[in-house]
C-alpha cells in the first residue's frame, strides 16, 4: 500500500526539520522508517496524520527534537563540511586550467556567501516546514534569489575592484590544486559515498571539457 500525498509530505518535512535542528542522521532515518510503518497502518483504519500521531505535526516534530538530542553544533559542523567542499571545487577547477591568484575579496566574501546561503536555506527549510506547498516553494525561490544576488555581487567586486595579493606561479598553483583536490574528493567521498565520488569526477571531468572547449 502506497502512503498519501499528505503522509509523504508529512515524512518529507519531518526529515527536514529533524535535520536542520541537529539531531543525528541515523535517528532520522529510523525514525522515518518507523514512522512510515505506523502511517501506512493508520491510514488502512482511515486516518490521517493528526489522528494518527495525536496531535499537530509541527507538535510532534518538536516533542522528538526534545526526547532525540538534538545538538546545533551537527548543522554548522555540515555547514562547514559543505562550505569546505565549494571552496575547494572552485580552487581545483581553476587551478586545473589556469595559474591561480586570489583577493581578498574572494578569500572573505565567496566564504561569508556560502555560509550565508546555506544558513538560509536551513532556516527557511525550518519556517516552511509542515507549512503549505506554495509556502515552501516561495521560501526555496527566496533563498535561491537571496544566494544568487549576493554571489553575483561578489563576482562584480571581485572583477572590477579587487586586486589579487597572492598570485602563484604554476609550481605553486599545482601543489595548491593538489592539496584541494584531495579535500573535494576526500569530503564527497565521506559525505556522498563512493557513488557521490564517481559523481564528483564525472564533474570535475565535465567541467575541465567545458572550459578547454570554450578557452
Amino acid at each position: 500500500m502506497k502512503l498519501s500525498l499528505e503522509s509523504e509530505k508529512f515524512l518529507q518535512d519531518l526529515r527536514g526539520y529533524l535535520f536542520t535542528k541537529g539531531v543525528k542522521h541515523e535517528e532520522v532515518d529510523d525514525f522515518i522508517q518507523e514512522a512510515e510503518g505506523h502511517l501506512l497502518e493508520g491510514e488502512q483504519h482511515g486516518k490521517n496524520v493528526q489522528q494518527i500521531f495525536g496531535c499537530t505535526p509541527k507538535e510532534y516534530a518538536n516533542d522528538l527534537v526534545k526526547a532525540m538530542g538534538a545538538s546545533f553544533r551537527r548543522p554548522f559542523a555540515l555547514i562547514s563540511q559543505i562550505v569546505l567542499i565549494l571552496i575547494s571545487y572552485q580552487i581545483s577547477t581553476t587551478g586545473l586550467t589556469e595559474n591561480l591568484s586570489f583577493t581578498f575579496v574572494e578569500l572573505v566574501g565567496y566564504p561569508l556567501v556560502y555560509i550565508g546561503f546555506l544558513l538560509v536555506v536551513g532556516i527557511g527549510v525550518r519556517i516552511a516546514s509542515f507549512k503549505g506547498r506554495k509556502l515552501q516553494d516561495l521560501v526555496l525561490v527566496i533563498s535561491v534569489a537571496i544566494g544568487m544576488l549576493a554571489m553575483v555581487a561578489v563576482f562584480l567586486v571581485n572583477s572590477r575592484i579587487a586586486e589579487p595579493f597572492i598570485v602563484l606561479g604554476s609550481s605553486g598553483s599545482l601543489v595548491v590544486t593538489g592539496i584541494f583536490l584531495s579535500i573535494f574528493l576526500i569530503m564527497i567521498q565521506r559525505l556522498l559515498g563512493w557513488f557521490g565520488l564517481l559523481g564528483a569526477l564525472a564533474l570535475l571531468m565535465l567541467h575541465a571539457s567545458v572550459t578547454t572547449f570554450f578557452l
